[in-house]
């Protein structure tokens, strides 16, 4: 009789003998050495993930070390009858259970009668129970107290891929362990690794579209590389891999992408036509444009990232792509295309359903968005129902810091180019002036304010604009209108704050001097700078720390050292201390200090004192501005 040669599938095949042998899962694999090499092994695990990442290899390697005849080791011989026992499946002290066939409470009574006994062949008698949340309530409360207090010669190895159903009992009794899902390079190498030693024939690109489709699972890939090996007749070529998964070749996900950039209807239901003869999963090339429009926006922000090596031979047309595109439209097309993706099982048939998908992408207009006040044509009536509807003035301060924040956010990307350049000049103040002594009863003054101001938790709020710009009575004869000229009224004075401020703080003439994206602006405004190069901190104010991020301190680093001319150290720390102003307080406080002037002014005017003294009238504070 001839013998008979079985073929064995890749997976067992090339099942990992040893710890080293196995793909990812580090800590999990140094945790488990170090315990079997201190010899402080725990009595029940659990070993949690996704499907084909390790579980059951690892649960049997660890078997291994606790049964080796040379005694218990991470790095056990697989040479002796335990070891190559345990490789077959046959050792006798190596209970495998799978817990979604057995889930009867009488199947775990049964089993746990054996406890008792001591190993056979072994050291330990250990229980590995597959799939363990598939067993009833009655067989967890059966296995409780087993589990909690085993005899010394019993270890309980467990695994499930879905640990939320175990009861948190028997959670809390296991050392638990979660493998992670598999990176694409790993899966890859260790591929190309298998291929290598079966001396089979391999496209690199090939391997690396079997390594992203198996989403993270060594098991899936394996059994997908033999699918290829069938289908290629001893050859993984990337052709056969595409028909295998329901892909395309980049190329046309690429055009179909141009297509969409160029707003090209008629080329896209072309390129969609000659897809159909592949008979790919439509669903998978809405994913394919999804990664395409990824790749480009990280292209547009980092033009030397290595990024997917999917596309690494695109790269050119992808950073073409991404220089002709702004980002936000990046961002629509890929929410449009991601959204539509989840509609796509809603459409009569996926055909129809990715056609409109690019149509709407294609078709969409992003509305502009106006930041200019209209202009007003027509002179208006405040009737006088309308005067009780206009805002009142509130607290002097209550709202200037909002104002000037404003102010310094519109400044930079509002004004013409020529007058910003003017008005941006470095302000240098005389060092050896102290410019902050004769304001040392101004600056206690205006602490107090602060102090007083920050107690009060509630502030009027305006009127919507819209709603008071709904008169139903229009004059042409009489008064002009108002909103520009409040405007530039406002813009004017605040103006001469931030140029005053500039006057008094060299740090907030050295602020003007940067060119500061708005935020990393506003950031250095609401800090104060103590210096001693080349190393610079800035004392934040903890209110506005949500404007301290990695990138912020980047460009700030940056342009301190192109206008100091040498390279500086920048640290960021939250201070409250309100000994210091920053930038934004001295603009405050200055309007405080020219405020109370005027107040002082008028209080002191000889008619206004007549109308006081006649009339017994009072001179209402709140609605005095420093204009």
């Amino acid at each position: 009789m001839k013998n008979i040669m079985y073929y064995q599938v890749l997976a067992r095949k090339w099942r990992p003998q040893v710890f080293t042998d196995v793909a990812g899962q580090d800590y999990v694999l140094t945790a488990l050495s170090n315990s079997l090499s201190m010899d402080k092994v725990h009595h029940a695990y659990l070993f949690s993930g996704t499907r084909g990442v390790g579980k059951t290899t690892i649960a049997r390697l660890l078997a291994k070390g606790l049964n080796c005849k040379i005694g218990i080791t991470s790095k056990f011989c697989s040479k002796c009858a335990n070891c190559l026992e345990i490789e077959q499946g046959r050792f006798v002290d190596l209970i495998e259970i799978d817990a979604a066939s057995r889930t009867k409470v009488e199947d775990t009574r049964e089993l746990l009668e054996n406890v008792q006994y001591v190993p056979v062949r072994g050291r330990f008698k250990i229980y590995l129970i597959d799939e363990v949340h598939m067993l009833s309530r009655y067989s967890f409360n059966a296995l409780l107290k087993i589990l909690e207090e085993p005899p010394m010669h019993v270890k309980f190895l467990l695994a499930t891929t879905d640990p939320q159903k175990l009861p948190i009992t028997v959670l809390s009794r296991c050392l638990r362990f979660h493998l992670k899902a598999l990176d694409v390079d790993q899966i890859f190498h260790k591929l190309q690794s298998i291929l290598e030693k079966e001396e089979i024939v391999y496209e690199l690109q090939a391997l690396r579209l079997l390594a992203y489709a198996a989403n993270g699972s060594m098991r899936d890939a394996l059994s997908l590389t033999e699918q290829a090996i069938a289908m290629g007749l001893g050859k993984v070529n990337t052709v056969n891999v595409n028909l295998i998964l329901g892909i395309l070749d980049d190329e046309k996900p690429l055009k179909l992408i141009e297509a969409l950039f160029t707003k090209n209807v008629a080329y896209s239901i072309d390129l969609l036509d000659q897809i159909a003869l592949y008979g790919i999963e439509w669903d998978a090339i809405l994913a394919e444009l999804l990664s395409l429009l990824h790749r480009i926006a990280i292209l547009k922000f980092l033009p030397n990232s290595l990024g997917d090596n999917r596309y690494i031979k695109y790269d050119t047309e992808l950073k073409e792509l991404s220089r002709k595109i702004s980002f936000n439209q990046i961002q629509l097309y890929y929410q449009i295309l991601s959204v539509g993706r989840k509609d796509l099982m809603l459409a009569p048939n996926p055909r129809i359903g990715v056609e409109m998908i690019l149509l709407r992408a294609i078709t969409f207009k992003q509305q502009e968005r106006i930041d200019e006040t209209p202009i007003c044509h027509h002179n208006n009536i405040i009737l006088k129902n309308e005067k009780d509807l206009m805002p009142k003035p509130s607290g002097r301060l209550s709202n200037i810091s909002e104002m000037i924040d404003q102010y310094n956010t519109e400044k930079f990307s509002e004004i013409p180019e020529s007058i910003s350049k003017k008005e941006q000049k470095k302000i240098v103040c005389d060092e050896g002036v102290d410019i902050y002594k004769p304001l040392v009863p101004y600056v206690n003054s205006y602490k107090k304010e602060l102090k007083k101001n920050s107690d009060v938790s509630e502030k009027k709020e305006l009127m919507p604009e819209k709603f008071l710009n709904n008169s139903t009575n229009i004059n042409t004869v009489l008064s002009p209108c108002i909103d520009n000229t409040k405007r530039e009224q406002y813009a004017e004075w605040i103006s001469l704050l931030i140029r005053e401020s500039q006057k008094r703080d060299v740090w907030a003439a050295q602020i003007d001097s940067l060119e500061l994206p708005q935020m990393v602006r506003l950031l250095a405004l609401n800090s104060w700078k103590e210096e001693k190069l080349p190393h610079i901190c800035l004392h934040l104010r903890s209110s506005h720390r949500h404007l301290h991020t990695v990138l912020a301190q980047k460009t700030l680093v940056s342009a301190l050292s192109q206008l100091l001319g040498n390279k500086i150290e920048l640290s960021i720390i939250e201070d409250d201390n309100p000994e210091i102003l920053t930038p934004i307080e001295w603009q405050n406080f200055i309007y405080k200090e020219k405020l109370e002037q005027v107040t002082q002014s008028i209080a002191k005017d000889s008619k206004v004192q007549v109308l006081r003294t006649f009339f017994s009238s009072d001179l209402e504070e709140e609605s005095i501005k420093p204009l």
